[in-house]
């Protein structure tokens, strides 16, 4: 093997990351891909006299191919990766519905020891827009003359008849979530020598239409947090006579503010430049020296609009938006001191998009359990009944009846517990567990008024539901205040599953539901539930 090809084999000429595939024979590099890419490998460093070589253009300290081709490189220098920086450009066409060409890298193995840049040219149609998603994490945005903690550097660039614009630089770790651009650009992504690409940082698709040469889109978690942002060719000037927007999703029950940083103002010939707001229960225009939107609500847009230009330092703005929650946490005590068998139950009906934040003990918590015989410090903020459920069990031993014929003497009521009023939803279900002994006899029995059994074509129009259910879990139907029925008899164990339907939950039962017995009296139907009618 020739000095050449041995170090072909050392620094393969590689790229799974844009669907590159490559093979070796003997000492040759042969790549092919689909079109519309090309490689371009150069020497940086101006002291080294390493040149690059191929069997297509031979050696200098600069080459390019494109895609597919089959071809050989070598190097005649010992460590190239620290002379040469690689880029490898990719073409991809967006229709009406799609774009095309590979857009998202699964390797990053193009010569994984070089300074490397993935450049993708995106093209629409002609009017129309493409979207650069940002998965996972997201993004944030930076100075052009900053860099990423991980040295990974996104830059978004759009090209006008004026010429090129840069949208940004980004690193990954943010609230950007996409940028959308008019008709032609590029997403270039630089990585450091060993680094690994993310396979899932990115996509492109095809956007929906906007006004003006971008527009950037930032989703606020729940909670406090801001995000700061550049005007796109920051800190040049932004082009004449033009307009760039973002967009801002914010959770509801949050505030927002927004606050300018920094801004230089051009000569206007012609209009005047106007930041425009638009959003729920939000049109306003002002100037770069107005005040700006503070402590709103609901998600809303904000647009930079230049005038036409005559001339000065040209449009530039740095500015930051910040959300906080609306309100303040509520604390709670909450005293089952004096409860004997009673477990509470707080959880999140959707803790993904629920702005309600739980607390015990200073500790955010999705889901709350309270058990009897202590107390528990707590507190909510943005809590309601759309974002929380309160539900309780409560255990009654009827087994102390052991030895004798019929006990206790007097029926226990059910009754729904009171609790601190400090709690923001009302109890919504709580499930009675009755435990008694084997062959004997459990009968519940309304206080007053009867019970009615809620059936196919006869359902309850209460607004309260108790469902009875066998010790197995099996129901054995559904009753509701106001009826005939005069009692339920089952054997066993049993539990009684009573919600209250509307806003108000179990909070204004204050009366016995039902009333239960126990009786260690066997009969025929010892072994059958039944219902006693008035």
């Amino acid at each position: 093997m020739t000095p050449n090809a041995k170090l072909s084999a050392c620094f393969p000429a590689l790229v799974a990351g844009l669907l590159l595939l490559v093979s070796y024979a003997a000492g040759n590099v042969v790549m092919t891909d689909s079109p519309n890419t090309v490689i371009n490998i150069k020497n940086v460093e101006q002291t080294s006299n390493c040149t690059v070589c191929t069997n297509i253009s031979g050696c200098s300290s600069e080459t390019s191919f494109k895609l597919p081709a089959s071809i050989s490189v070598d190097f005649t220098c010992l460590q190239p990766q620290m002379v040469f920086t690689v880029e490898i450009s990719r073409e991809i066409v967006c229709t009406d519905l799609s774009c095309q060409g590979g857009v998202v890298p699964s390797d990053s193995s193009i010569y994984p020891e070089f300074n490397r840049t993935f450049n993708w040219d995106v093209k629409a149609q002609s009017g129309k827009a493409f979207q650069v998603d940002f998965l996972g994490s997201g993004m944030r945005q930076i100075l052009s003359s900053e860099t990423c903690p991980d040295q990974q550097t996104y830059t978004i660039v759009i090209y006008q008849r004026s010429g090129r614009v840069t949208i940004g630089t980004f690193c990954k770790d943010g609230l950007i979530r996409s940028v959308r651009l008019l008709y032609k650009g590029r997403l270039s992504l630089k990585l450091p020598g060993q680094a690994p690409m993310d396979p899932s940082a990115f996509d492109i698709t095809v956007g929906p239409d906007i006004k003006g040469l971008a527009e950037v889109a930032v989703q606020f978690p729940l909670g406090s947090s801001n995000v700061t942002l550049f005007s796109p060719n920051f800190p040049l000037g932004f082009p004449s006579n033009d307009l760039a927007t973002w967009s801002f999703s914010v959770p509801p029950k949050h505030n927002f503010t927004v606050v300018f940083l920094g801004s230089t103002a051009p000569q206007c010939q012609k209009k005047s430049v106007e930041v425009q707001y638009s959003g729920q229960n939000l049109g306003l225009s002002t100037s770069l020296s107005d005040p700006q939107p503070a402590l709103r609500q609901g998600d809303f847009k904000m647009s930079l609009v230049n005038c036409e230009v005559n001339g000065g330092s040209g449009l530039s703005l740095n500015f930051a938006v910040s959300v906080s929650r609306r309100s303040s946490p509520v604390p709670c005590l909450v005293d089952l001191q004096q409860e004997k068998d009673l477990t509470l139950y707080i959880k999140k009906k959707d803790s993904t998009y629920s702005p309600c934040e739980m607390k015990v003990d200073s500790i955010i918590q999705d889901g709350i359990t309270m058990q009897s015989g202590t107390q528990f410090n707590l507190s909510f903020q943005d809590c309601g009944s759309e974002d929380i459920m309160l539900t309780a069990i409560k255990s009654i031993d009827l087994r102390v009846c052991s030895g004798q014929k019929s006990c206790p003497a007097d029926e226990i009521p059910l009754t729904v517990p009171t609790l601190d009023q400090c709690l923001p939803v009302p109890l919504q279900t709580i499930t009675w567990n009755l435990q008694s002994l084997q062959g004997g006899t459990i009968e519940l029995r309304p206080p007053a008024g009867g019970l009615k059994q809620s059936l196919a074509g006869q359902e309850c129009g209460n607004r309260l539901f108790l469902t009875v259910r066998d010790g197995g879990g099996v129901p054995l139907g559904t009753f509701c205040p106001r009826g005939p029925l005069q009692g339920i008899k089952m054997p066993a164990n049993a539990s009684i599953v009573t919600t209250g339907a509307g806003s108000l939950g179990l909070s204004s039962t204050k009366e016995s539901l039902l009333n239960v017995s126990f009786s260690q009296e066997i009969t025929d139907e010892q072994n059958q539930w039944a219902l006693a009618l008035q």
